[in-house]
């Protein structure tokens, strides 16, 4: 190959916490497996890794940027760092254009229902033709960098088409919390969020950062990359989709 994009692997924070050693192996090994075999067959292709938002530390303050601290605290972004800082370590020993992409929340029409935004559209749903009364979530006020997966694949290609630097941030750049999802999902479909919501903090997980978002300025300074969808537009193209196939 003259390219390789890496999005394998589980994606579930939830999940690692279930099975960790599941987790870590299969992040580890798949991305071990890959390099390995370019290295021995000097084959230094141009290389993406999927990195996650996930491996930041707490940071309530500012965005995150390719600078910001990292401090992760699920077994998923452990995993994940570790690969991480391995594309880092390649990409110098062996002058190699390897780049760790650091994703936060991508959404897509094709996004599964136990993810927050998608639980929030099909409980919607559910709600509006009366099969469900409730939505159950652990927080409101956590807010977090959604963005369309349709932008992100384009920020993807951008940097692999020539890459300048060996990780970049890949978001919004702009912070909604999950009140803004609930009250926009629901207002969309004529529902009253207030008359069917329930925080039940036991949901959250230990140690979540209560505010996740990026900084994308180097990726807007390399290669002039700008957001196709608004968040408002995200939603309703998901909203959309799911009522379309009957999703719900």
């Amino acid at each position: 190959p003259n390219m390789i994009f890496n999005f394998t692997g589980p994606s579930s924070v939830t999940k690692s916490f279930v099975n960790p050693n599941r987790t870590i192996n299969q992040i580890n090994n798949i991305f071990d497996n890959l390099i390995n075999s370019l290295v021995e067959q000097k084959n230094f292709c141009r290389f993406f890794q999927s990195s996650t938002s996930e491996m930041f530390a707490v940071n309530e303050e500012t965005n995150l940027n390719e600078k910001s601290a990292f401090k992760p605290n699920s077994p998923y972004a452990s995993a994940k760092f570790e690969c991480h800082e391995k594309v880092i370590e390649l990409s110098s020993k062996y002058d190699w254009e390897i780049v760790s992409g650091i994703m936060f929340n991508h959404e897509s029409e094709f996004r599964k229902k136990e993810f927050l935004i998608m639980k929030i559209i099909t409980t919607a749903l559910q709600i509006k033709h009366s099969n469900k009364n409730e939505l159950e979530v652990g927080s409101l006020s956590y807010i977090r960098d959604w963005l369309h997966a349709e932008d992100t694949v384009n920020a993807i290609r951008k940097i692999m088409n020539k890459p300048k630097n060996n990780n970049y941030v890949i978001g919004s750049g702009i912070g909604h919390s999950i009140e803004d999802v609930v009250k926009f999902v629901f207002n969309y479909l004529n529902l009253e969020y207030l008359e069917h919501i329930k925080v039940n903090s036991s949901l959250l997980r230990k140690g979540d950062s209560e505010r996740i978002v990026a900084n994308p300025q180097q990726l807007k300074n390399d290669y002039g990359w700008k957001l196709k969808y608004s968040f408002e537009e995200t939603l309703i193209r998901l909203i959309d989709y799911k009522m379309s196939k009957n999703l719900y």
